[in-house]
């Protein structure tokens, strides 16, 4: 199981502190589990495909997200190991009993 440090749950949540990567978020989530090409991302949202690059750079890097070639196209699909290791790590802080 992947457990993420603080500075990682950060960087997932500021990834996710943009409107537009909320859309995207939305979208791959209501898509599951099959992955998307960033043409039917682009088409979906309507986020020009320069800025829409930029989003999903920043959701690679956060881990949300996994690019993969899948012949003359790429595969965009969530990680949702990474993000469910994200919402798991939180709940173990809120459930911590301190003496």
């Amino acid at each position: 199981m992947i457990n993420p440090n603080k500075s990682n749950i950060a960087k997932t949540f500021a990834a996710l502190g943009n409107e537009k990567r909320l859309g995207i978020l939305e979208f791959l989530l209501n898509k599951l589990p099959a992955a998307m090409t960033f043409g039917e991302v682009q088409k979906a949202t309507q986020i020009p495909p320069s800025t829409l690059s930029h989003h999903l750079q920043e959701m690679e890097q956060a881990k949300i997200l996994i690019r993969e070639p899948s012949g003359t196209s790429t595969s965009l699909h969530l990680d949702l190991n990474y993000l469910q290791s994200v919402l798991n790590s939180l709940m173990e802080q809120c459930c911590k009993k301190t003496d």
